[in-house]
């Protein structure tokens, strides 16, 4: 699913830097894209509830979390919300993984908006 003008996207944020999250749907307004953030979480334990109930379309997972146990948080997510996009971003060496298995190199936002249509 990639985000564009014509559709809606939903965008659940899990991120243990707060700033991130706000800061990543206000590059998304800035962009102009039509995408809906419905909610932030600081973990995915703290997110499985809003996830199950909003079913978003993608879910970013950014911080050291998701390096420690990415394809088993990632699992966890689809048993939720089988169709959901996952992308997990590293803050460490700014390397994001889009579960189905893809791996993309971020140097920013026009980069972040190219892997979410891919």
């Amino acid at each position: 699913m990639c985000i564009s003008e014509n559709t809606g996207t939903s965008l659940y944020v899990i991120s243990e830097h707060l700033m991130f999250g706000y800061g990543l749907e206000n590059l998304l307004h800035q962009s102009q894209t039509n995408v809906t953030v419905v909610g932030h979480a600081p973990s995915v334990a703290a997110a499985f509830e809003h996830v199950r109930a909003s079913q978003p379309d993608i879910v970013p997972l950014y911080g050291h979390e998701p390096l420690l146990a990415g394809a088993s948080l990632a699992a966890r997510l689809l048993a939720l919300s089988p169709v959901v996009r996952i992308i997990s971003m590293s803050v460490d060496d700014n390397t994001m993984y889009c579960y189905q298995v893809a791996e993309h190199y971020i140097n920013g936002v026009e980069d972040l908006l190219k892997a979410l249509c891919h």
